[in-house]
């Protein structure tokens, strides 16, 4: 679980998908109740809601492994567990990471990629084209299981759709190894931990990144 500056983000961030309202998209269930997507729906297995939210908080259901982040562009970031430091980085990327329980190696690679190849840093114009890669960022990458939070009913969330905590431990460390792959440094928070994250959020810029239709 993080705890920190970031949570006064998540909280508006899960209102604004349980209102429908994330990115212009509309709650209409009439648009998904037509015969044709009904039994198209059934045959593929996939189950929608009211909502066409990126999220299943929203209602809408893709139906296959959906991996979700939040990245938020810093000056500088740390995390602190029991009061030591654990990760600490300066300009870059803070990666608050959630597993499903269907997530796999192919996703994560995916995610991974499109993570550092992400054009969201500023070129000498001011415009937006340069990426983790091409500023030689770094990335703090942070488990984060309540970004699966169901607020849908009643006033205490639900994380069921989130990975068990081993397998989300195991996808996790796979997770932070493949960004190692591609990225010049990475540092780490504390898997299950009660972490402290401080970040100068630069800009600022905070992005929702989840894997469908990336693998």
């Amino acid at each position: 679980m993080c705890i920190g500056i970031d949570y006064i983000f998540f909280r508006a961030t899960i209102s604004n998908l349980c209102s429908g309202s994330f990115s212009g998209h509309s709650c209409s269930l009439n648009e998904y109740n037509t015969p044709t997507n009904k039994r198209r729906d059934a045959k593929s297995g996939i189950r929608r809601g009211g909502c066409r939210g990126p999220w299943p908080e929203c209602g809408a259901f893709y139906g296959g492994p959906t991996m979700r982040t939040v990245l938020q562009r810093v000056r500088e970031a740390s995390v602190t567990v029991d009061g030591q430091v654990t990760g600490r980085i300066g300009a870059g990327l803070v990666v608050l990471a959630g597993f499903g329980a269907d997530d796999n190696e192919a996703l994560l690679r995916a995610m991974a990629a499109r993570i550092v190849n992400l054009r969201i840093f500023e070129d000498d114009a001011g415009k937006m084209n340069l990426s983790l890669l091409d500023t030689g960022g770094a990335l703090l990458v942070v488990s984060q299981f309540t970004l699966y939070a169901d607020c849908r009913k009643g006033r205490r969330p639900s994380f069921i759709g989130a990975a068990p905590p081993g397998k989300a431990a195991a996808l996790y460390d796979r997770f932070v190894g493949t960004l190692r792959e591609m990225a010049p440094r990475v540092e780490t928070g504390v898997f299950q931990a009660m972490m402290e994250v401080r970040l100068n959020n630069w800009g600022p810029v905070t992005i929702m990144l989840d894997s469908a239709g990336l693998a």
